[in-house]
């Protein structure tokens, strides 16, 4: 092993792991025409079923190798597990590091919950890190427009605000989008 001396007790600091699987890399070039990338399941978006900002300090550090633990309820909403500082899943990092390694562009979702300084810090980390050539697509808020799934909390909550705004009946949206 690197860096190993005999009858030393200290770890060896061993081989680098490549950051993705050769097996991952191989299963996405089955899908060649396939040129954008989305990280929604990655970035645990869905189901953020609180109210409160979410901020550039709420995402897990660029380090992270896996997912914000959580538990889901009966209504499909996730809750984060409070020992766990992300609420926003995988890092944008990994996946602009995903997107680079491809050669594909990254369609990025942030929550409906997303507060300035997150889209703002997502833009400068975009700016700084992505391939140029690369083109990036930001989604806010996720599943808006999916009237298919009216139990998503981003979806709920921005039709009772623009019920409240407009004067609207609640549920305008849904019978709106039959």
């Amino acid at each position: 092993m690197p860096g190993h001396v005999d009858g030393s007790l200290k770890p060896a600091r061993g081989d680098d792991a490549p950051l993705f699987h050769p097996a991952y890399f191989a299963s996405l070039a089955e899908a060649p025409d396939a040129g954008l990338l989305r990280s929604l399941g990655w970035q645990a978006i869905n189901g953020l079923n609180d109210e409160r900002p979410t901020t550039w300090a709420d995402r897990a550090p660029a380090a992270a190798a896996v997912r914000s633990p959580s538990v889901i309820d009966a209504a499909y909403g996730r809750h984060r597990v409070p020992a766990f500082r992300d609420r926003l899943g995988l890092p944008f990092e990994r996946m602009i590091a995903l997107c680079n390694a491809t050669q594909r562009d990254p369609w990025l979702p942030v929550p409906h919950t997303a507060a300035d300084d997150l889209v703002v810090g997502l833009a400068r980390l975009v700016a700084r890190t992505l391939d140029p050539g690369r083109r990036v697509r930001i989604e806010h808020p996720n599943e808006q427009r999916n009237a298919a799934s009216p139990d998503l909390p981003q979806r709920r909550q921005a039709e009772a605000a623009a019920a409240a705004h407009f004067g609207l009946a609640p549920g305008w949206a849904t019978a709106c989008s039959r």
